[in-house]
């Protein structure tokens, strides 16, 4: 049935042809794009505890007692982040993070006081009165069974 009212006649028209966007260099279009070779990055450094102008006194108890906890039960944990940096530096430092091979629910199991946030990467705050501590997870999954040392190497 027809809804179009009495009268009035549809003509269709031919549509017209699309121009191609003229692109504004002239060089031919390649994909992936030619990226710029990138200077090599030198190997990170790792400085020995003696010329570290930090004692552990300026580490957070909290940062410590969470890392204590997650080593005594069987994760490696390692204090990471802004908070160390502050400490090479001579800063005073505003909170400080620990990264762990742990899962965010082994995490969550072991600390009273714990939440999971977020949902893409998700991150432990473990609570310790007013201060709160992020616990993260590693992220580099080491598929040749080889684990980091803290020199860089397997």
């Amino acid at each position: 049935m027809d809804r179009r009212p009495p009268g009035r006649r549809v003509t269709l028209r031919p549509r017209r042809a699309q121009r191609p966007v003229p692109r504004p260099h002239s060089r031919p279009h390649t994909w992936p794009p030619l990226l710029p070779r990138l200077p090599s990055c030198p190997s990170p450094a790792f400085s020995p505890p003696s010329r570290w102008d930090f004692s552990r006194q300026q580490v957070s108890s909290a940062a410590l007692r969470t890392c204590e906890e997650l080593q005594h039960a069987g994760y490696s944990a390692y204090i990471v982040g802004g908070g160390v940096r502050d400490l090479l530096l001579g800063r005073a430092p505003k909170d400080f993070d620990v990264a762990t091979d742990a899962s965010p629910e082994a995490v969550q199991s072991l600390f009273r006081r714990a939440r999971i946030i977020g949902r893409r990467f998700r991150i432990v705050h473990v609570m310790f009165g007013r201060e709160t501590i992020e616990v993260t997870t590693f992220r580099a999954a080491h598929t040749n069974g080889c684990r980091p040392t803290p020199m860089g190497g397997c």
